[in-house]
């Protein structure tokens, strides 16, 4: 018996157990785990927005300014002038940590902006009253005091006239659809509709990789990522991880480029998070995000990018690999093995068939591997 998150997981045997005198001591401490004085109070992030900032060392509190929270358009270069600003006149406050609090308030003011344009048409004549009681059904407002309450009606309100004011229909759907901030989101944008030929051609050369890398990293928030030059460490890891290149190889590569992780040499460990967050995850984010911009302006680029952004995500270059991957087989090693004992998979239908099929040619195949991979064939074989 287990908790993950508020979801309660238990075997029936403990229920039945409960009258047992040998047993039912389980039964109370499942009981336990549902009293409600036992639980953390509730907290909301959005109401975060209205804290002070608030520095240890040397130790600072700046009451919040209104004006941080005018932030539903604002990209990098707008976070550093309110850092700048701040910095210049509070000479005690750490840049590095006020930067902190001023991007996570910017995170949260366009995750905002993002909800409202998904659920309100700012055009609307009753837009305002819709905005309001979505800020009224939020979390946030239930657990804040009538004064908060105020002002949290006024940030949403804020936030929804700076959609209006700022942001055409197109614009808006756009944001509905990225996870990026509006910012990032235009700029993606134009440089997609204004590089649609290079880009294209580049997909036909096989150079696309250089030119979206390049282009996407600096939206990347991985911290894995950061500090490392693109051309001599970023894309080579890159190309390695795509190809399907061991942790452990990437490893002894960045380590002949010389890198350094602060004032270590890479490990393992190092290569998985560079990998695994920076690239799998961040990165394929930002390049989801590419994917669905690249859509209106040409499909035969959007195809690419996806193409791509699948290959960034698993880890993996080819078709069958990725469709092993997806289907179930999620581990990279695993994966290509598969890949090279069945010839011509082409995507997870055609996966499912082979296991339908060839069971046991598929269970041979995974006899050097962790027996959770033969559940994963089992599994797909009923279907």
């Amino acid at each position: 018996m287990h908790t993950e998150s508020s979801v309660i997981f238990s075997a029936a045997e403990i229920f039945d157990g409960r009258e047992n005198y040998n047993q039912r001591w389980r039964w109370v401490a499942a009981k336990k785990l549902l009293d409600a004085t036992n639980a953390e109070p509730s907290k909301s992030s959005i109401l975060e927005i209205f804290d002070d900032y608030q520095q240890a060392v040397p130790p600072v509190v700046l009451p919040a300014d209104p004006a941080w929270l005018d932030l539903v358009f604002a990209d990098a270069g707008t976070i550093e002038a309110v850092v700048d600003a701040v910095v210049a006149k509070y000479d005690v406050i750490s840049g590095s940590e006020f930067r902190d609090y001023i991007t996570g308030r910017a995170r949260a003011i366009q995750s905002i902006a993002a909800y409202l344009a998904t659920h309100v048409d700012v055009d609307d004549p009753d837009a305002a009253k819709k905005v309001e009681d979505l800020a009224a059904n939020t979390l946030a407002y239930h657990l804040a005091d009538g004064a908060t309450r105020a002002k949290l009606l006024e940030v949403f309100s804020a936030i929804a006239a700076k959609l209006k004011g700022n942001a055409d229909a197109d614009y808006r759907a756009l944001i509905r659809k990225s996870p990026l901030p509006p910012a990032d989101i235009k700029v993606l944008s134009t440089w997609l509709t204004a590089h649609q030929a290079v880009l294209l051609k580049a997909a036909e050369e096989g150079t696309l990789l250089e030119l979206v890398v390049e282009q996407a990293l600096p939206f990347v928030a991985a911290k894995s990522l950061r500090g490392l030059d693109t051309k001599l460490v970023v894309l080579p890891a890159l190309k390695s991880w795509i190809v399907g290149s061991t942790f452990s190889e990437i490893q002894a590569d960045l380590v002949a480029a010389g890198v350094k992780i602060g004032n270590s040499w890479p490990t393992a460990e190092h290569a998985v998070s560079i990998c695994e967050d920076g690239f799998g995850y961040h990165l394929a984010m930002i390049l989801a995000s590419i994917t669905d911009l690249a859509e209106p302006v040409s499909q035969k680029l959007c195809d690419a990018v996806a193409s791509f952004q699948r290959q960034v995500k698993n880890g993996l270059g080819d078709d069958p690999s990725n469709a092993f991957y997806e289907a179930g087989f999620a581990d990279r090693v695993v994966a290509q093995a598969l890949a090279a004992a069945f010839l011509g998979i082409a995507d997870r239908s055609a996966v499912r068939r082979l296991c339908r099929k060839n069971r046991d040619a598929v269970f041979i195949a995974l006899k050097d591997f962790p027996d959770y991979f033969m559940s994963v064939a089992r599994e797909l074989s009923a279907t």
